[in-house]
C-alpha cells in the first residue's frame, strides 16, 4: 500500500476507481486523475470534488481551474466518440497552472501493451478541442494510482493545411522533421492530410484515410516505401504503419522493417 492511501478518503476513492480499471484494447479504459488523489490526500477538507453525470452513470470529475462547463463539454465529446457508453466510466479533468492532465487507470501491465500509446493518443486527439486544445498530458496509471507512463499530446501544422499529431515520447522537433520529410517525399501537399506519430515501445506512423489503401497492393507498397523513406526522421526502422478511418478507428496495420 503506497503512502498516499493511508488517508481514509483516498482508500475509499481507490476502492471505487479500482473497479473501473479495464484494458485499453477496447478503448474503454476509464480516466482518473492522479492529481485528484494527491489533492485528497493532502487536504483536510471533507467535501468531494465536483462532478457531473453524462447519461445515467458515466461521470466527469473536475478540479483546480476546470469548470462545470469544461467538464460538460468533455463529457459530451467522449459520448460522441463512443467512449462513454453509460457503463459507469469516469473521467477526471484537471486544469492547473502546469497545464491540462487527463489520467487513465489500467489493469496491471496494460500500459505496456503495443497499442497503448497509439490508442490513448488517439482518444486524446479526439477530445483535445474540448479540453482546451494542444498540448496537454495523458497519464497511464496502475490500480494503485501510481503513474506508469506520461504522454505529451501535441499538434504541428505543416504548410497551411496538413497536420501531424504526436504522442508519447515523440517530440515537437520530431514532428517537424517528419513533416519536412513527408513534404520532400511529396506525401504532404497542403491538401488537409492528417498524420499521427506515436513513440513508446514501438514507433507508430498512422495515416488518416477516407478510402481503403490496404485493399490495393500497389497502394500498400507505396505507403511502405514512403515509411522506409521517412523513417530516419523518426528514429529509424522498424516502424508500425497504421491506417485510421476518419472516425479514428484503426483499420489496418503492418510492420515496416
Amino acid at each position: 500500500m503506497i503512502e498516499m492511501h493511508r488517508d481514509s478518503r483516498v482508500r475509499a476513492t481507490y476502492i471505487v476507481l479500482r473497479k473501473w480499471a479495464v484494458s485499453p484494447s477496447n478503448l474503454l479504459a476509464v480516466v482518473v486523475g492522479i492529481g485528484l488523489v494527491c489533492s485528497i490526500a493532502k487536504t483536510t477538507q471533507s467535501t468531494e470534488a465536483p462532478k457531473i453525470l453524462i447519461g445515467a452513470s458515466d461521470q466527469v470529475v473536475y478540479f483546480h481551474s476546470a469548470t462545470k462547463e469544461d467538464a460538460n463539454a468533455l463529457g459530451h465529446a467522449l459520448k460522441n466518440i463512443g467512449y462513454f457508453k453509460d457503463q459507469g466510466a469516469g473521467v477526471v479533468l484537471d486544469k492547473a497552472r502546469g497545464g491540462t492532465v487527463v489520467s487513465f487507470v489500467l489493469r496491471d501491465g496494460a500500459w505496456s501493451q503495443p497499442n497503448a500509446i497509439s490508442d490513448f493518443g488517439e482518444v486524446a486527439r479526439l477530445i483535445a478541442p474540448d479540453v482546451g486544445g494542444f498540448p496537454f498530458k495523458v497519464r497511464l496509471l496502475d490500480q494503485k494510482l501510481a503513474v506508469q507512463r506520461e504522454l505529451m499530446i501535441g499538434k504541428e501544422i505543416v504548410g497551411m493545411r496538413d497536420t501531424i499529431y504526436y504522442y508519447g515520447s515523440a517530440t515537437l522537433e520530431e514532428a517537424r522533421t517528419l513533416g519536412q520529410s513527408l513534404r520532400s517525399a511529396g506525401a504532404l501537399r497542403d491538401t488537409g492530410m492528417t498524420v499521427l506519430l506515436a513513440k513508446g515501445d514501438v514507433t507508430t506512423l498512422s495515416f488518416v484515410v477516407r478510402q481503403s489503401p490496404w485493399e490495393r497492393p500497389e497502394a500498400m507498397s507505396a505507403f511502405e516505401a514512403l515509411t522506409r523513406q521517412v523513417s530516419p526522421s523518426v528514429g529509424g526502422l522498424p516502424v508500425r504503419l497504421r491506417f485510421l478511418d476518419t472516425s479514428g478507428r484503426s483499420r489496418k496495420e503492418v510492420f515496416v522493417e
